[in-house]
């Protein structure tokens, strides 16, 4: 009985504390303006209180063992107020704050941190916990869907003959058209489900698409599609400093360097499911920095996680061709704390061409589940980056009814039903092979398309060597073969009235590792330390214009074999045969003391390729790097010249090696350097050295020193760095009136040093055309520029600043080059 008395002692006690605690709510305003005030102090006996929030809200909880019944609300520029409160009550309390005018004669007054930088402090802090790249390892299921539609149609396009060709869904969508201004017509849409892998030590990802489905006005092969379309290229980590989206290095607003990018203020604090957050919306420092503007959901607890994101880059920004680029993004948080992307949704809206077509609209939406942490795989596992299952494009409408992670609208089945129809019309199918050929330079030709011709470029040229020059191409593609790929062209000179050909293929062998044999027999005029090169269509298409310096007739033969070893490291070997016939002023001493103008050399070469997570594109027998790699791409060589063996003149040996590789900098932009070196060891002629490329064109290259003259240095030993660095608007959004221009700065650092024995030049008669060497001194030079100009042209001054005695040399020259790029 006693302890029951005790029991209810007790029971009563705990009410009767509850019943003297005090609560109190309420908002603060101004008396003249009647808005809300945020900030100001309110304060029951000097230990408890606070400060309003953005709205001027505020709430308060009293113990009861606070004997003060009065509440003092302060803050700079008003009147302070009491208030009375009855204590044990909840009740609610507006403050009317009264302004005072206030006269200082000499005071420094340090305001308040804004509140929202302490939550972005304490986030960027907190990066490494909540990013999920702390995790040793995670997987899950990935959904992605993606429409790309065209929108703001005009009247002139509504009318064009194609439309009016549509079968019966296309003349409903016009009645919408009709109805509707801003109502957009799909053209392509996709659908892939994947599952994804990623590790962090050493860090590896693999995407295997289990299914895909697409569909599209100009769409060939959706295998190579679907490569585009998984996780790997739809994901953006906020938690980065930067983040690339469509090639360019966006400012997180989580970036280290966040205050000195963008302004932050707290709207409100709202739940975002079973998380309080505070919504703050962030604004960009300059409007043309490559930034986001809108609104990210921060955790109010200790971590300060993000929750969502939902951001904007306006078409002020210095991207071209997009007016808009909308980004929501949502996480959930993982079993053992780091946070993932739950869902994702894209939005880019692309600019009209002209007032008379129309802009594009791209969508996409992705969703994650099935997440799965800590959970470890094997190396080999991650030896291949992406894995496209062998029945993924052949999953029926029941696989995709019950593994969708969300239901198809009736308006998305609509739109797939209706690009369906769209892309068989004859007419839309002749601009999508017209668009093709302009972009691509090749047209095929037959319903097969198992053949194109091209480049339109190289159709036609005129030399001094050739004069007129007359030249057809083609090549074969996927629809040809899935494991041959053939190319070549044949041409005639009305000046020489030789005939030139060019006819090379490869054999897949094996896509598991990837494994391909191959052949080259070419007979054609080259330049001399400009073979082979890979300097963009106009400087290799001018290289056939003009005066032709240092040309020689090139007949060469090849074999090849090259092997994928392992996922960051392939090997090539080449059997190589070439006949240099020159035709320019060119002798040599040969072995024997002889003195003769052709040289015939047989060669092994042995190359090694390695790229840390180079990502590859496949299509049928085409395999193309598209980059990606951590770390410098490394390429080796050694060649071994073998005399005696199909006409071979010499023995030698030789070594290269090449370094490159792109950082991206942020707002700073991103930059490229290319680090190569060589050596032959045996005394040789120089076309059998190494020929330095120079630029005689007013096309810029990157592969060629600007301002050095053809062949005009040679080297049997050589370093050169080679520096191109992309501000993008880094100094032009900083200018006023030049900031809306778009343009963007790019400065480049060239630099070569090599060396050659006596050995080497003793082989060259005096009486014939010769090189210079760099005698001591590299050869440097500089450059500066400006690109994005009308969007399209790039325009760069260069200076040269050594070896500037020499007859026939410029110290300052201008190239120019058409290039496309966001």
């Amino acid at each position: 009985m006693k302890a029951n008395y005790l029991s209810i002692l007790l029971f009563l006690s705990v009410l009767w504390s509850f019943a003297q605690t005090t609560t109190i709510e309420g908002v603060v305003t101004d008396a003249n303006t009647q808005e809300p005030l945020p900030f100001v102090n309110f304060l029951v006996e000097q230990e408890i209180g606070g400060m309003t929030d953005i709205e001027g809200k505020y709430q308060i909880t009293i113990p009861s063992n606070v004997t003060s019944d009065s509440i003092t609300f302060s803050s700079f520029g008003y009147y302070s107020q009491v208030k009375k409160f009855v204590k044990g009550n909840t009740q609610v309390i507006d403050v009317v704050l009264e302004n005072q005018d206030v006269i200082l004669d000499e005071v420094v007054i340090e305001m308040p941190e804004n509140p929202s930088y302490i939550v972005i402090r304490n986030a960027v802090a907190n990066k490494k916990k909540n990013d999920i790249r702390s995790l040793e390892a995670y997987q899950y299921e990935s959904y992605n869907r993606i429409e790309l539609s065209m929108n703001n149609l005009s009247e002139q396009f509504k009318g064009k003959k194609a439309l009016k060709k549509l079968n019966n869904e296309v003349e409903a969508l016009q009645k919408r058209l009709t109805d509707s201004t801003d109502a957009s017509l799909p053209v392509f849409i996709s659908e892939t489900i994947s599952d994804f892998y990623f590790r962090t030590s050493p860090e590896s990802k693999k995407e295997i698409i289990k299914a895909t489905k697409i569909t599209g006005v100009g769409v060939e092969d959706g295998s190579v599609t679907s490569q585009f379309l998984g996780p790997s290229f739809q994901q953006f980590n906020f938690y980065q400093n930067s983040i690339s989206i469509l090639n360019k290095e966006f400012i997180s607003p989580l970036t280290i360097a966040w205050k000195l990018n963008y302004r932050y203020i707290i709207d409100d604090t709202v739940m975002i499911g079973d998380r309080e957050c505070y919504e703050i919306e962030i604004i960009p420092r300059r409007e043309q920095d490559l930034a986001f503007r809108g609104n990210i959901w921060i955790t109010t607890d200790s971590l300060s996680t993000l929750k969502k994101v939902d951001l904007r880059i306006h078409k002020d920004a210095n991207i071209n061709f997009i007016d808009e680029i909308h980004i929501i993004q949502e996480w959930e948080q993982t079993e053992v704390g780091p946070w993932y992307v739950s869902k994702t949704d894209i939005t880019v809206d692309i600019e009209e061409i002209s007032k008379s077509w129309a802009g594009m609209i791209v969508n996409s939406t992705s969703s994650y589940k099935d997440m799965v942490v800590n959970k470890e795989k094997p190396t080999k596992f991650y030896e291949y980056q992406t894995e496209v299952l062998e029945d993924a494009q052949n999953q029926g409408d029941e696989y995709w009814l019950q593994n969708r992670h969300d239901s198809l609208s009736v308006e998305e089945q609509e739109s797939m039903a209706l690009v369906d129809s769209l892309k068989n019309l004859p007419t839309v199918r002749s601009y999508v092979d017209i668009a093709y050929f302009l972009a691509d330079g090749y047209r095929t030709v037959g319903k097969s398309k198992k053949i194109a011709f091209g480049p339109y470029l190289q159709v036609y040229a005129y030399n001094n060597l050739e004069k007129h020059r007359f030249r057809l191409g083609f090549r074969t593609n996927e629809y040809t073969s899935q494991v041959f790929y053939t190319r070549g062209y044949l041409a005639y000179g009305t000046g020489d009235k030789q005939w030139k050909y060019n006819l090379q293929g490869r054999c897949i062998l094996d896509k598991r590792p990837w494994t391909e044999i191959g052949f080259k027999t070419r007979k054609d005029i080259d330049i001399l330390g400009l073979e082979g090169i890979q300097g963009g269509a106009l400087f290799t298409t001018f290289l056939r214009w003009g005066n032709v310096v240092g040309g020689y007739m090139n007949t060469s033969n090849s074999l090849y074999i090259k092997r994928q070893v392992t996922r960051h490291l392939q090997n090539k070997i080449t059997l190589h045969n070439r006949f240099f016939n020159p035709l320019f002023d060119f002798a040599y001493y040969d072995k024997q003391g002889e003195r003769k103008e052709t040289i015939t050399s047989s060669e092994i070469v042995l190359e090694a390729h390695y790229g840390k997570n180079e990502v590859f594109l496949q299509n049928g027998a085409i395999r193309k790097s598209l980059g990606g790699q951590k770390g410098p791409a490394v390429d080796i060589s050694y060649t071994l010249g073998i005399s005696d063996v199909l006409g071979g003149d010499y023995t030698y040996h030789k070594v290269g090696l090449s370094l490159n590789q792109k950082i991206g900098l942020g707002s700073l932009g991103r930059m490229q350097y290319w680090l190569r070196g060589g050596k032959a060891f045996t005394t040789l002629p120089y076309p059998l050295l190494t020929v330095h490329l120079g630029n005689e064109t007013f096309f810029y290259t990157n592969t060629a020193f600007s301002l050095m003259n053809y062949f005009e240095f040679v080297s049997d030993q050589y370093a050169s760095f080679v520096y191109e660095h992309h501000f993008d608007g880094f100094f032009f959004n900083r200018i006023p009136l030049l900031q809306k221009l778009k343009w963007r700065t790019v400065t480049n650092v060239n630099v070569i040093y090599g060396d050659i024995n006596q050995e080497n030049i003793a082989l060259i008669p005096n009486d014939v055309t010769n090189f210079t060497t760099f005698e001591g001194t590299p050869y440097v030079e500089v450059g500066y520029g400006i690109e994005n100009i009308f969007r399209i042209l790039r325009i760069q001054a260069f200076h040269r600043l050594t070896h500037l005695n020499r007859e026939g040399v410029n110290s300052f020259g201008i190239k120019a080059t058409v290039q496309v790029s966001l």
